[in-house]
């Protein structure tokens, strides 16, 4: 009984679908996108459900989410895609914020990799060091034989004249 309640609150809930909505709205948008006035926008507000961005030289203008309004209204909210309307300095920022961002992460990553190899390298050189000891206490490294000449040679073997000329 309670699974079909549910399901019939879940049918009658309010649903907004949104073919293009910007990420910020002035407080008359947002009024009319969810139908509402404006003193019930700034109950919001004060009740803390919904935070009010304020922007402008002076912090004076508000701007709200429609996301976070329709989270504090109990709407549910099926954007397809958001639209995102800013300057050209607000691009240039945002640019140059993940620029230096990501050149962090790339010092980094390098410094990161340094030290790994450094590590890496002072490793098999102990290694080695170890293991050329261990080989030269128990004796067991021996030099390289040198070749001789003679026992490369077959006996009686007289080697081809070389043609002289064209």
């Amino acid at each position: 009984m309670k699974d079909l309640q549910l399901q019939n609150e879940v049918k009658t809930r309010p649903c907004l679908q949104i073919k293009h909505l910007p990420l910020l709205l002035r407080p008359k948008q947002t009024c009319e996108l969810f139908g509402i006035d404006l003193k019930a926008l700034h109950k919001l507000e004060t009740s803390g459900r919904v935070k009010a961005i304020r922007i402008g030289p002076k912090k004076v203008q508000r701007r709200y989410s429609p996301v976070a309004v329709a989270k504090a209204l109990g709407v549910d909210l099926m954007a397809e895609n958001y639209t995102l309307v800013a300057g050209m300095d607000f691009a240039r920022e945002v640019g140059n914020s993940i620029a230096e961002a990501s050149e962090d992460v790339l010092g980094k990553t390098r410094a990161l990799i340094q030290s790994q190899l450094e590590g890496l390298n002072s490793a098999v050189r102990e290694i080695v060091r170890g293991e050329l000891s261990r080989a030269l206490e128990s004796k067991t490294a021996r030099p390289k034989p040198q070749p001789r000449m003679e026992t490369h040679r077959i006996p009686s073997y007289i080697p081809p004249q070389v043609p002289k000329g064209y």
